[in-house]
């Protein structure tokens, strides 16, 4: 018990990292304030994202006033409406950039390069530690984005128990969504095998159930090739006990790989 209640309280304490860190990042963002600037072409297209693979979420007439958030690659991310954000090719942004220069400004008031991961990448890797049921555990899982908000996620996990050794693999359905400019938050769902595999001194055999899990998370760019990531899913377990949950709280590195 004394082990648990320590687990837990390291679990809350994570969390609250996780939480500060979020905070300060988003107090930070509220120094720089976005330049505005007013829209000269006829009609411009906002993508969700930066890829011509992506949804258009907007068409933006002549004299729309916009903001200039950040830059990715040939890519600006423009804010504009109530609350409402999108992205544009830098290579027809020469309205943006018309009307910096008729501000008075010069082109090195035009937003710099944002070190923030592409978000067409194909692919990544994550490593992660993190807490199942009181448990210390480990995690490595790969990606493959195969939709602008769609991923399919593999992922091999060890927990650590003082009894026994428990073994997971799982697929997973992760839907994405971006919030607060760089910060993406997703759900995620899908099932694998749980194996207990217990200690030679136990004296039992190896048990596989089916397991299917589900969950939240948020994950914060740091470099163009490496993000925080932050889980927390349930587990639902099939047993000849009937069905058991528990909860995992796990976080990590992403490490993009094969950028579109």
């Amino acid at each position: 018990m004394p082990f648990k209640r320590e687990a837990i309280a390291m679990a809350i304490n994570f969390i609250l990292v996780i939480a500060l860190t979020f905070l300060s990042s988003s107090a930070g963002r509220l120094h720089a304030q976005p330049r505005v600037v007013v829209l000269k072409n006829a009609k411009t297209i906002i993508f969700e994202l930066p890829s011509m693979a992506s949804r258009q979420i907007a068409l933006l007439p002549r004299g729309t006033r916009v903001k200039l958030l950040q830059r990715s690659g040939g890519w600006i991310q423009l804010a504009f409406g109530h609350k409402r954000c999108g992205w544009m090719q830098l290579e027809k942004a020469s309205n943006a950039r018309s009307a910096i220069n008729k501000a008075g400004h010069d082109m090195d008031a035009f937003p710099p390069e944002s070190k923030v991961i592409p978000a067409e990448s194909k692919g990544g890797l994550s490593f992660h530690m993190g807490f199942l049921s009181g448990d210390f555990s480990y995690l490595f899982k790969f990606y493959y984005k195969n939709r602008p908000r769609w991923h399919l996620e593999g992922s091999f996990q060890y927990v650590a128990d003082r009894v026994l050794s428990i073994y997971i693999m799982d697929a997973n359905f992760k839907y994405l969504w971006r919030i607060r400019n760089s910060y993406m938050s997703y759900v995620h769902s899908g099932f694998g095998v749980l194996t207990n595999v217990p200690v030679k001194s136990a004296g039992a055999k190896s048990i596989s159930n089916m397991a299917f899990n589900y969950g939240i998370g948020i994950q914060k760019p740091l470099k163009r090739t490496t993000a925080a990531r932050f889980d927390i899913r349930q587990f639902l377990v099939l047993g000849n006990q009937g069905l058991s949950s528990f909860m995992e709280f796990s976080a990590g590195l992403v490490f993009v790989i094969g950028k579109q």
